[in-house]
């Protein structure tokens, strides 16, 4: 793998690319920077695969602001064959764009159902809540309800205990 020094403006007619963008370019890849001692302008070391690697098309722009000398080139093969593969991907991007209109149509419908259901989730939660509090308020007027039978047990308890005071247990052995 050997290198090439070129200057940023050198690269930049090599590559078909301004200057600012080959010293992004250089910047990205990490490429060795030098400084010349007699001019002073700073040399990249290119390796030469890219040099030698195939560009892409020039496609003319609407304005071209770094060289606006440059003319326009027209490849009329390569825009018959750009042409139709032009047609070929919208043709595929118009088929995925009807395929995601029909998953966002089937997403409105599941967002319509859920939203049914969510709504009867909320009037069910608040049939739920309100059921919890009958049942703390059954459990408490249960609870009272024992502590009332306790103090009437009680109370019983105590009054047969005086009668058997009274009377003793066995009223009928005292007699005989």
């Amino acid at each position: 793998m050997s290198d090439r020094l070129l200057t940023y403006d050198e690269l930049a007619a090599a590559l078909g690319r301004s200057p600012e963008a080959v010293r992004q370019l250089a910047k990205r890849k990490r490429w060795r920077r030098i400084i010349g001692n007699d001019d002073g302008k700073a040399r990249v070391a290119v390796p030469t695969e890219v040099l030698d690697a195939p560009r892409p098309l020039d496609v003319p722009r609407s304005s071209d602001r770094m060289f606006p000398e440059r003319p326009p080139v027209v490849h009329l093969d390569a825009d018959a064959e750009a042409s139709a593969d032009a047609r070929t991907l919208i043709a595929v991007l118009e088929a995925r764009v009807s395929d995601l209109v029909g998953q966002v149509k089937e997403a409105q419908t599941t967002i319509a159902t859920l939203t049914t259901k969510a709504a009867r989730v909320d009037v069910l939660e608040a049939l739920l809540e309100a059921e919890r509090k009958r049942v703390v308020e059954v459990k408490e007027a249960e609870r009272q309800r024992a502590e009332d039978l306790k103090t009437e047990r009680d109370r019983w308890a105590a009054q047969a205990e005086r009668l058997v005071m009274r009377t003793g247990w066995w009223p009928f052995r005292r007699r005989a």
